[in-house]
């Protein structure tokens, strides 16, 4: 079902736009997930420039991890794409979050291990990546 709503949709983006950037799947999941082989199966990595994810969960970003979780989760899907023999195209971890220490009183988190601002500065070094 997916690659028919896929094609559908290329089919549309590329009609206003030959030029446009197509990304396949996006949501979250996790690294390796099962289901993505047979995703990728149906060939949209043959029509796509990119696949997207939310990976979020061990790769959250973390002064105390920093950003090595996510480039690990980039690398699990690009041999998911590699052993199934798959066209290999970018990884993109299109939504992301932080862990940040703050007190402001709505979104109080004293148990964020990261300060606010370290935290902007971590995205930049993180898609870098």
């Amino acid at each position: 079902h997916y690659r028919r709503l896929y094609d559908e949709a290329v089919a549309g983006v590329k009609a206003g736009n030959p030029q446009a950037k197509v990304l396949a799947l996006g949501g979250a999941v996790p690294p390796g997930a099962p289901w993505l082989a047979q995703v990728l199966r149906s060939g949209v990595t043959k029509t796509a420039d990119a696949i997207s994810f939310h990976f979020y969960g061990g790769t959250t970003f973390s002064s105390r991890r920093g950003p090595q979780p996510l480039r690990e989760a980039v690398e699990t899907q690009t041999q998911v794409m590699r052993q199934n023999k798959f066209p290999v195209v970018p990884v993109w971890d299109s939504e992301s979050g932080g862990i940040f220490r703050t007190s402001y009183q709505k979104f109080s988190n004293p148990f964020g291990d990261t300060a606010p601002r370290e935290g902007a500065e971590m995205m930049p070094k993180a898609v870098a990546a």
